[in-house]
């Protein structure tokens, strides 16, 4: 879409299956009835009119998200069919989600996930050579346990 502000309204039917690229600027895709949305990037803002179910063919990273139905632990207006979306808990917008994770409808699974809750990449990257040498330590100490019971 480019430079600027744009707003993609998707109504009834709708399908977008192929990627949709906000570009620059703060980009917004309103969902004004039952929709199918593939990859979408560059989007800051999702919004769910009252009754639109929105069925993911993508994951999404999104700032805002407006209109999610809560069930419980369960966001009832989006069906993920294994992919999650990804939203900015500290986004006063998010306010009503509570920087809760919650599962999506239907039966494929899928999650809609506080960025928050997910590893910092410097988190992972430092942690990462820990994990490796725990599993190498583990690793020796079968080997030499293994030794120990042969020569017994």
């Amino acid at each position: 879409m480019g430079g600027g502000d744009d707003l993609l309204k998707v109504d009834t039917g709708s399908t977008i299956g192929g990627r949709s690229d906000g570009g620059n600027g703060f980009d917004t895709i309103d969902v004004l009835n039952d929709v199918t949305l593939g990859e979408v990037v560059n989007f800051e803002k999702l919004i769910l009119e009252a009754g639109a179910v929105l069925d993911l063919a993508s994951g999404i990273d999104i700032d805002q998200l407006l209109g999610a139905a809560i069930s419980g632990d369960r966001i009832v207006n989006i069906v993920g069919h294994g992919f999650n979306i990804v939203y900015d808990d500290s986004d006063a917008a998010n306010a009503y989600l509570g920087g809760r994770y919650y599962r999506l409808a239907g039966s494929g699974g899928g999650a809609l996930i506080a960025a928050a809750a997910l590893p910092e990449p410097m988190a992972m990257a430092l942690l990462a050579p820990s994990f490796l040498v725990l599993a190498a330590i583990r690793r020796r100490g079968r080997k030499r346990a293994a030794g120990c019971q042969a020569q017994a």
